[in-house]
């Protein structure tokens, strides 16, 4: 019995597809969206992963040694603009949030 690799179980999609449905994301409509997000988890389902209700994340960013406490969490969710670097897939006009699933992956971001 010959094993299939995760190519031939999973097919992903096309490179032309991915980045039609991307452009096109901001417009979809709340059923749209979930649709591609269904068929992207059908053909990348590496890409998916069930944290669970109670999951904790984590978020790292050097504030400097003058920083003020922070009264409200819209100030730690995305960097502002002033200071603001781009990462793997922000930019602009889109602002990410990045997040980890341990304390250590976040802080080793800072390093990057």
């Amino acid at each position: 019995m010959t094993l299939k690799t995760i190519i031939e179980q999973f097919p992903p999609l096309s490179v032309d597809e991915l980045v039609t449905e991307i452009n096109n994301f901001p417009q979809y409509n709340i059923a749209m969206k979930k649709e591609f997000l269904a068929k992207l988890i059908k053909h990348h389902p590496l890409l998916y992963v069930d944290w669970g209700e109670g999951s904790s994340y984590y978020r790292a960013r050097y504030m400097g040694n003058d920083a003020s406490p922070i009264d409200h969490v819209s100030k730690i969710l995305c960097p502002p603009k002033e200071i603001r670097s781009y990462g793997r897939i922000d930019s602009d006009e889109n602002e990410i949030l990045y997040t980890a699933s341990s304390k250590n992956t976040a802080l080793n971001e800072l390093k990057n």
